[in-house]
């Protein structure tokens, strides 16, 4: 950290990656464990302090990942859990809430669920703001979602759904996003089909196109 502050960075992040696996009634969880949200917890704990000690800002990014089969309530579940431990570890470190960020997942169905399109977004964006209202310190001043493997349409729809639903809930924090493939696929893809044909030009005319749509859909505008 510290010879990242004197190269001239301003944040740190770290990712964390989670399972979830409901248990046979749905209501339990079988995944993560407790020891796996233990370590998860105490780990980014300890970088954000760490990291707020050389004078960076740490991104904490607890990623509840959509793989499975599980429910919606079931990632609801892993996500409370998770976000619970989380900050109570970075209570127990000294981290200073204020100069801290969260990035992390939509509450979302299981892929192998079908968890995707319309008829779910209602219910993505009612969970997600629940389990932050639930879950994270107001003194937190922002929180990063990222896509987490949706569709780039779910990611932008969801996000908007998540954004109006917070507002008329009247939480604490900025809400913003920080895709990769929810924002980069359609660029990529764009590039390619001319970069292929020897369009160089056209590529990246296709390609910064593609990018500004996405960014536009995700920005609700």
């Amino acid at each position: 950290c510290r010879a990242a502050k004197k190269a001239g960075c301003t944040f740190t992040k770290w990712r964390a990656a989670l399972q979830v696996e409901g248990g046979d009634d749905d209501r339990g969880l079988v995944r993560p464990s407790a020891q796996c949200v233990d370590a998860m917890a105490n780990t980014l704990a300890r970088y954000a302090a760490i990291s707020q000690t050389e004078g960076l800002v740490p991104i904490v990014e607890p990623e509840v990942l959509m793989d499975g089969d599980h429910s919606a309530e079931a990632a609801a579940r892993a996500n409370e859990v998770v976000l619970s431990a989380l900050f109570a570890a970075m209570h127990v470190h000294g981290v200073v809430m204020e100069g801290a960020l969260l990035k992390c997942s939509m509450v979302t169905p299981g892929k192998s669920r079908g968890g995707g399109g319309v008829e779910h977004t209602d219910l993505v964006a009612s969970l997600t703001v629940r389990t932050l209202m639930r879950t994270v310190p107001p003194a937190m001043p922002g929180v990063v979602f990222l896509s987490g493997g949706q569709t780039d349409d779910d990611a932008a729809r969801n996000l908007q759904a998540v954004r109006k639903c917070a507002v008329d809930a009247r939480s604490p924090w900025k809400l913003t996003f920080s895709f990769g493939r929810a924002l980069h696929n359609a660029a990529l893809a764009a590039w390619a089909s001319k970069y292929l044909s020897g369009d160089v030009a056209g590529a990246i005319e296709a390609a910064h196109g593609a990018l500004s749509q996405r960014a536009a859909a995700c920005a609700g505008s």
